[in-house]
């Protein structure tokens, strides 16, 4: 009797091992099965995803990482478009500020600069002109020019930009600006060769979209 309850006592741990083990299985198998859908899903979504998105993403991670690198208050990058025509005819050529970063507490102006005609900052047109960097100072722009009054009203001390191309064409400009004067780079070379490699690397994107 005591041999059989013995025999019997074995069975059932046995049993119940076997079940354990079965429903540790199932429980792994399930837990790997829905891993793998939700990682099935995680791709078809970015398989889906707007490469455009990405694109803005990029880009918006540069200008971020050329305004620290320069200790910036702000750096936007512009694009030249047409918008319209005037009366006889020909296209108003305007630019817009299609990505904008920021430091804390400095204020983003993008809003106030979508479809700007050129012919009012006509400097801006001059100064790409030469493609060349330099670090403009605001208080050595003419009183009178619209750039000098601009800035002025946003507290912007100095200021750089460059020509963005693509393809020898003129597409944009990224434009670099500093609210506090102690945060303007002291050495202007450093300085250049840090925002002509940012200006390169938006290129890279422009050429990305063809």
């Amino acid at each position: 009797m005591t041999h059989l309850l013995g025999t019997i006592g074995i069975d059932f741990w046995v049993n119940i091992g076997i079940a354990l083990v079965g429903v540790s299985i199932g429980m792994v198998s399930g837990y790997y099965s829905h891993l793998k859908k939700n990682n099935n899903k995680i791709k078809e979504e970015q398989a889906d995803h707007d490469p455009l998105d990405q694109r803005h993403s990029n880009t918006h991670e540069l200008i971020t990482s050329l305004r620290l690198q320069l200790d910036a208050s702000r750096v936007q990058l512009s694009q030249f478009h047409n918008g319209g025509k005037f009366l006889e005819g020909s296209s108003m050529k305007r630019f817009s500020v299609t990505h904008e970063s920021c430091d804390k507490g400095v204020s983003m102006e993008y809003l106030g600069l979508q479809g700007i005609l050129i012919t009012i900052f006509w400097c801006i047109v001059e100064i790409l002109k030469n493609n060349k960097f330099q670090i403009h100072f605001t208080r050595t722009l003419p009183i009178d020019s619209p750039l000098r009054i601009y800035n002025e009203s946003k507290n912007i001390e100095a200021f750089s930009m460059l020509p963005i191309k693509k393809n020898e064409l003129y597409v944009g400009f990224v434009r670099v600006d500093w609210h506090d004067q102690n945060n303007i780079p002291n050495d202007p070379e450093d300085c250049r060769i840090i925002m002509e490699q940012y200006r390169s690397f938006l290129e890279l994107e422009f050429k990305k979209r063809d």
